[in-house]
């Protein structure tokens, strides 16, 4: 009986025990898109990769950051271009952490500098093209701005995926005097196509004299096939002695 009791009583000094000790320390789970920053006293000790971890409050703690990827809009930024034309073109930009310590530590864990990054881009390449290159450039526009923003955006933990430009817009002036270019570009075409068609036609008809001109029995034929459509008659068509064509109406 004396037994039980010690024993009985370690039981609970060890369970009261455990529980004490417990208390201390958190559960942490870091999932798969996060990294976990681990701090213990005030200090950087490393980055935790997904996983289950148990810390002590009274003295670490863990910072989690998601690590997916991002989409970024840097809105319309009004430029002029070479020849001097407004424009307001915004990107878009897939971004995400590649170092959360980095991104945290040196620019509060924010994407500003990315953005940044990516707007001065934006304002080195839009005014070196003329109103008319900018809208073929889209593409070669998010190449460039991907390249002249990595190296900011690296020193700030961060990778930029992708870039595009998501909207061109000139303004009313522009796009009123681009729609009367096009609309008189239209309008010449059509006037080019209606010349080569009379040209085509005064060919033919130069033609056929030549042919009437060498061979004047023809005009005949045609005038006998024409007054047969117009007055419903049948003609006897022949040549006579001196090689001529004749021709005489049909009784019915």
């Amino acid at each position: 009986m004396e037994n039980m009791t010690v024993y009985i009583a370690a039981s609970v000094i060890a369970f009261i025990a455990y529980r004490m000790i417990a208390a201390q320390f958190r559960r942490v789970t870091v999932m798969e898109y996060e990294r976990g920053l681990h701090f213990k006293n005030g200090r950087f000790t490393g980055v935790l990769e997904p996983g289950v971890y148990r810390t002590r409050p009274s003295v670490s703690f863990v910072l989690k950051r998601d690590v997916r990827p991002r989409q970024l809009t840097v809105p319309g930024q009004e430029m002029l271009t070479s020849d001097g034309v407004a424009v307001r073109v915004s990107l878009s930009a897939i971004v995400r952490v590649v170092d959360p310590y980095k991104a945290l530590t040196g620019f509060g864990g924010e994407e500003d500098p990315v953005y940044l990054a990516l707007q001065l881009a934006l304002r080195q390449l839009v005014p070196a093209l003329s109103a008319d290159e900018l809208p073929g450039a889209r593409v070669e526009i998010g190449e460039k701005a991907l390249q002249l923003a990595s190296g900011m955006a690296d020193e700030a933990g961060f990778e930029i995926v992708s870039v595009a430009v998501k909207d061109l817009l000139f303004d009313n002036e522009y796009r009123r005097a681009l729609a009367e270019k096009t609309l008189v570009r239209i309008q010449g075409q059509a006037q080019l196509e209606k010349v080569r068609a009379e040209t085509a036609a005064m060919r033919n008809l130069n033609n056929a004299a030549k042919l009437i001109e060498t061979n004047p029995g023809l005009a005949k034929l045609r005038l006998f096939e024409l007054m047969e459509k117009s007055v419903d008659l049948s003609f006897a068509i022949g040549i006579d002695r001196e090689g001529a064509i004749t021709g005489a109406p049909l009784s019915r």
